[in-house]
């Protein structure tokens, strides 16, 4: 049921490197001639990034996903930024190689060339599997062996795909709820016998694993498709991924996606790229003014600088314009947070309603300690107190701390005076901060900083 997936994936890539290759010698001969083409080495090095490119694009885009169900607005908006960044790869290596050539006609034929083709090939795909759907051709009937977690989870996960059908299920019906069931799991040789069945999956409680063998045998005489679903999938993640290593299936239970390099880069390049815009037109004039204000309102050092925690449990030095009055740092966790307030100067009060306190930690972005957005570093000590809290809670440290974060926008800020409702405050925000692990995006960035940037205007935000 599943192990054409990457088949399917291999075939459109083959077929859209054809496609690419096809539109750029075309462009090229329609821009100038080929014996110019092939008389410019550098164009072929050009070709060769722009297949890597593609590559990169398909893969990020999820294109292939699915596409049998993707509305036709959604393959046009992935087919446009496929296409977008080929024009802008192709428009910057032409420029630093200063090709006066092949520059302008060249680009417009090769952008119309690749999209119509992009756009047809993934249109005639989704249509013909349209078709197939409609005739039957493809819709497997499938049987759901065990009625636990696992079991329904996958049932709604499937129930309304068109070209899967849940005959019904073996096993016991104890969860109160309407379930097709067509026998025991014991009875699994009649039901096969009974149904047309093309699929079984197998998801079976801790218990019932001892039948395995049994059941694998039972749907090898029926020549039955057998398909596993673990009942540990409860400590499996969104983003979990599934290796073969040397013939041997490996389950990895968590694959966030900073994971990937490419993304780590992408995440990378927009922290340098704010952290330097920052420390070069705002600072200059920010840290002085500052200073000033300081020196006039409350005397004493303008930096506050703490140990915190960082990625893989790496501790650093964090930036903040002080904000409290001074005092030597050996309160516990309780005692800072209750002394807190008032120890907070009038000055402190304004820039940590503005958040201005934080902007100094841009250059722990900029020195790659620290990332615009992620879970928030915590102070050494408080740290050894949130570990008891959450028992899990370093694995909020597999990415970069940052300035604000997904828990932030939702108002996890700050700590608590009562220790129980700070610990359930903890837990609270540890389960935002794995909500955005798991699921990180550019686009998830963007918004938790327009979120940020709205609550700062509307006075909503305080800093950590």
């Amino acid at each position: 049921m599943f192990s054409n997936n990457n088949t399917f994936k291999y075939f459109n890539s083959a077929v859209d490197l054809a496609f690419l290759n096809i539109a750029f010698f075309t462009a090229a001969h329609l821009a100038q001639s080929l014996e110019l083409l092939f008389a410019n080495n550098l164009m072929f090095v050009l070709l060769l990034i722009l297949n890597i490119t593609l590559v990169l694009s398909v893969n990020i885009t999820d294109i292939y996903d699915r596409v049998k169900f993707q509305s036709l607005f959604h393959i046009l908006s992935k087919i446009f930024n496929i296409v977008s960044v080929q024009i802008l790869t192709a428009i910057l290596f032409l420029f630093i190689i200063k090709e006066p050539l092949f520059l302008r006609n060249f680009i417009l034929f090769y952008a119309l060339f690749l999209s119509s083709s992009l756009l047809f090939k993934n249109i005639l795909v989704k249509y013909l599997s349209t078709y197939f759907i409609k005739k039957g051709i493809e819709v497997k009937k499938v049987l759901i062996v065990g009625t636990g977690e696992a079991a329904l989870n996958f049932y709604e996960s499937i129930k309304n795909n068109s070209l899967l059908e849940v005959v019904g299920f073996a096993g016991r019906n104890d969860n109160n709820i309407q379930l097709n069931i067509l026998g025991g799991i014991n009875e699994l040789d009649s039901i096969l016998t009974k149904h047309r069945i093309d699929e079984v999956i197998l998801a079976l409680r801790n218990e019932d694993y001892q039948l395995l063998d049994s059941l694998v045998k039972i749907c090898n005489i029926h020549a039955v498709r057998v398909n596993i679903i673990p009942d540990y999938l409860r400590f499996i993640s969104s983003n979990f991924e599934i290796n073969i290593f040397n013939n041997l299936p490996i389950i990895t239970l968590r694959k966030e996606p900073l994971s990937e390099f490419h993304w780590r880069f992408i995440k990378r390049t927009f922290d340098i790229l704010i952290s330097s815009l920052i420390i070069l037109f705002i600072f200059p004039w920010l840290i002085p003014a500052v200073a000033i204000l300081q020196k006039l309102f409350s005397p004493g050092s303008v930096f506050y600088i703490q140990q915190r925690v960082g990625i893989k449990d790496k501790t650093f030095k964090c930036y903040k314009f002080r904000s409290m009055s001074e005092t030597q740092e050996n309160e516990n966790m309780k005692d800072a947070v209750v002394n807190a307030e008032r120890r907070i100067t009038k000055f402190g009060s304004f820039i940590r309603k503005s958040n201005l306190d934080e902007m100094p930690q841009f250059i722990n972005v900029f020195l790659g300690q620290m990332t615009v957005v992620g879970p928030r570093p915590n102070p050494v000590s408080f740290h050894k107190v949130y570990k008891e809290y959450v028992d899990e809670y370093k694995l909020r440290h597999l990415v970069k701390p940052g300035l604000t974060g997904w828990a932030q926008i939702h108002g996890m800020r700050g700590d608590s005076p009562d220790e129980d409702q700070n610990r359930l405050r903890i837990q609270k925000r540890f389960e935002y901060d794995l909500w955005y692990i798991d699921n990180w995006s550019l686009k998830l960035d963007l918004q938790i900083i327009f979120d940020t940037v709205w609550q700062i205007i509307n006075g909503k935000a305080k800093g950590s």
